[in-house]
């Protein structure tokens, strides 16, 4: 067995070096079978010695191998906060795949802190290892962008089982959720039998365009219903109905807007199909 280098991976590591780990680009690491045995839960540190020399980690590019390698050692974890997502997403597969507890949750963290810009991936990845509260965040950003709703919907066309339908499901469920806030409440009669009057269809159009397609209805609602209220102040008809509709708003439960964990039926067969992608 020819001499490995020694360990590069943190500042002034003295750890004798006994295996070297070849990135997917071709970079050699030298690392310790006894760290990788004792930070991860399965990394395949039982090769015998005159073959463990050199191990391909062919599923790691040299960058996120060297920012692994940080993990399996006693120091400081590395900063993850300017790490380009790829990276990231690559890092956080790699500590799931060999069990890196002191990682998982750091990972997870930054992943979630990527889920307005990445919610496609976000999600994937938190299906894939349970992550539901992050699963939550992700599917409300994808489900309430058309585009991004489009892009779950090509990759779930990859899968054996028939997982589209059961997405447009989920949407449907979610955007029900909401319905309390688009949808006017029953009339008040006027003098006449009249159902409303242009006051109330002023009304009513401007809080329709002005309520947000997404969760943040639920906080700026009432302030929508407030700065309407102009163009019903000379009708008592018009301003119960819209005060009816203020009290429905704030009756709705915030905390029953995170959806996606209750979509078992969905959830399961998603996660089937991302695991058979891994």
């Amino acid at each position: 067995m020819t001499s490995i280098p020694p360990c590069t991976a943190v500042e002034n590591c003295t750890i004798p070096t006994d295996i070297v780990l070849v990135s997917s680009d071709g970079e050699r690491f030298s690392s310790h079978t006894k760290n990788l045995g004792e930070f991860t839960g399965s990394f395949p540190v039982d090769i015998p010695p005159g073959e463990r020399e050199e191990v391909p980690m062919k599923n790691l590019n040299a960058k996120v191998l060297g920012f692994f390698l940080c993990f399996v050692h006693h120091h400081r974890q590395p900063d993850l906060g300017k790490v380009d997502f790829d990276t990231l997403s690559q890092l956080a597969e790699a500590v799931e795949m060999y069990e890196v507890y002191s990682a998982m949750e750091f990972c997870k963290m930054h992943m979630s802190a990527h889920v307005l810009n990445h919610a496609v991936d976000v999600l994937l990845y938190s299906v894939k290892h349970g992550y539901m509260d992050v699963a939550d965040q992700a599917a409300e950003n994808v489900v309430g962008d058309r585009g991004l709703s489009r892009s779950i919907v090509r990759v779930l066309a990859g899968s054996r089982v028939p997982l589209s339908s059961p997405w447009n499901r989920y949407s449907d469920y979610y955007r029900s959720q909401f319905d309390v806030y688009y949808t006017e409440p029953a009339p008040v009669l006027h003098p006449g039998g009249y159902e409303s009057c242009r006051a109330w269809i002023k009304f009513r159009n401007c809080i329709s365009s002005q309520a947000p397609r997404d969760k943040t209805v639920v906080s700026k609602f009432s302030q929508i219903l407030e700065d309407n209220e102009h163009y019903i102040k000379d009708c008592k008809h018009c301003r119960i109905r819209a005060q009816r509709w203020g009290e429905r708003a704030r009756g709705r439960k915030t905390t029953e807007i995170g959806l996606f964990e209750k979509s078992l039926t969905f959830i399961s067969e998603f996660r089937i199909f991302v695991l058979g992608q891994s």
